[in-house]
């Protein structure tokens, strides 16, 4: 029934805490990333074919048993491995992103999502206090196609409904864009079981391109089950809530 009904299941209870994401930057406090120690993002340029699932409530992204792309740096309070990425977006392109920066809604939002290595894997980390990095990156309109997300667009001919298949995917080639500005924040999942567990590094600047006609194909072609009577996934966002007492 919606973000806003998801406390209501007890399974999911944590949605209701005060440290929930996403929730609105201010551009005044953006930290400046010369002033920290880099963000290394090892295996990041390495190419291999990943899994691309409609999971029912987004497209998520995997690496391949074996494959090792690891961020640490930035003052991140450990070392990250990446389990998925995944997108957000919404059935037009005046909002999709989850978080918002002054207010500005963007029409989509990729979120690269690790565990810390002091656990097995992300089940394990996913509920303790620092287990996750996610990374966020904004997308903005472009007049001409970004080539670079044509492996994953062109995967979801074969997720149309829920299921699974493969894409070639170098990660740093989805992240051209230059990354001077960042926020950093302690929040949550943005879907249920919510646990406030992710350091969230939300960068602020120079957003990922995208055009009209690839962002309608995320709205066109993906459904929610495993039929067209399931109704198309073409919104997937949870709004901005409340800092609390960040």
């Amino acid at each position: 029934s919606g973000p806003r009904c998801w406390a209501n299941c007890e399974e999911w209870k944590y949605c209701a805490d005060r440290s929930q994401s996403p929730i609105d930057l201010d551009s005044g406090i953006a930290l400046k990333l010369a002033d920290f120690e880099p963000l290394s993002t090892l295996g990041y340029n390495e190419t291999d074919d990943f899994s691309i699932t409609n999971n029912g409530h987004t497209v998520e992204v995997a690496p391949p048993g074996g494959f090792e792309a690891v961020i640490s740096g930035m003052e991140l309070p450990g070392v990250y491995k990446l389990a998925q990425f995944h997108l957000h977006w919404a059935e037009t392109s005046a909002h999709g992103s989850e978080h918002t920066i002054n207010g500005q809604e963007f029409p989509m939002e990729a979120h690269f999502v690790h565990y810390n290595t002091d656990y097995s894997d992300i089940e394990e980390a996913m509920d303790k206090d620092e287990g996750l990095a996610v990374l966020g990156f904004m997308f903005r309109v472009s007049p001409v196609d970004n080539s670079a997300l044509n492996g994953i667009l062109q995967a979801l001919d074969d997720v149309t409904f829920k299921d699974t298949s493969n894409v070639s995917i170098t990660l740093d080639d989805l992240l051209r864009p230059r990354m001077d500005e960042f926020f950093r924040y302690s929040g949550s999942l943005t879907t249920p079981p919510c646990y406030e567990s992710v350091v969230w590094t939300v960068f602020a600047d120079s957003p990922i391109e995208i055009s009209e006609l690839q962002l309608a194909a995320f709205r066109t072609k993906l459904f929610l089950g495993y039929d067209e009577n399931s109704g198309l996934l073409d919104i997937n966002y949870r709004p901005p809530l409340s800092l609390g007492e960040r």
